[in-house]
């Protein structure tokens, strides 16, 4: 008998758990589909702010990233506030937002992110970021990131002083210390370094970049 009892309990549990896990799921399927026609029909960013400050990080995720494709500058202030979200997805989609926007004045905030502990996958959205919208100013934390231990940020660091490059923003320290990645351990890495190298176009080792396009 008591074991019968146990098994209806039990039963009872897992009928209730699935209940409120679809019906969780249900109700976020409804928030993504605001969030899409928000974004479909391009409203100002002020109209995602509800969703921005759901409890919920994947609707949170999911409405900065919406901002992103906005790209409205008026989301600026917002975007730097969500660089320190709690949330590591919420922190990349706002990363990649303010790339997008590319406004000079979150490199300072990028910059600063970059010394904190955090996740890889956000810091090479911020790396990403700078090299859409930073500047000189920006050197050295890329060049420090040319010695991190992880190739994905070595190699995002070397392919955003490429898109640098293509705004003619570069200097001979950053070449120079670019050149040394061509003899990196990770090929991907490499093949960055090369890329960014030919955007520089000046004060190369053209030997070296030879046997990196060979490579």
């Amino acid at each position: 008998m008591a074991k019968i009892l146990q098994n209806k309990v039990m039963s009872h549990f897992f009928v209730l758990f699935f209940f409120s896990f679809f019906t969780a799921c249900g109700k976020n399927d409804l928030q993504f589909e605001k969030i899409l026609r928000l974004e479909n029909q391009r409203f100002a960013c002020d109209s995602l702010f509800s969703f921005i400050n759901s409890s919920e990080p994947k609707i949170r995720a999911r409405a900065v990233e919406a901002l992103g494709k906005l790209q409205d500058p008026k989301c600026l202030n917002t975007l730097l506030k969500l660089l320190n979200d709690s949330n590591d997805e919420v922190r990349l989609e706002a990363a990649f937002a303010l790339g997008q926007l590319g406004n000079k004045v979150a490199e300072d905030s990028l910059i600063a992110h970059l010394t904190r502990k955090e996740a890889v996958k956000v810091k090479i959205r911020v790396v990403e970021a700078l090299g859409k919208l930073g500047s000189e100013k920006s050197f050295p934390v890329l060049m420090q990131l040319f010695l991190t231990e992880q190739p994905e940020l070595r190699s995002e660091a070397a392919f955003s002083v490429g898109r640098m490059a293509t705004k003619n923003i570069m200097n001979k320290a950053v070449t120079d210390s670019l050149s040394t990645l061509l003899r990196d351990k990770s090929r991907e890495v490499r093949w960055k370094a090369c890329y960014s190298l030919m955007q520089i176009g000046k004060d190369l080792n053209l030997k070296a970049l030879l046997n990196c396009a060979e490579d």
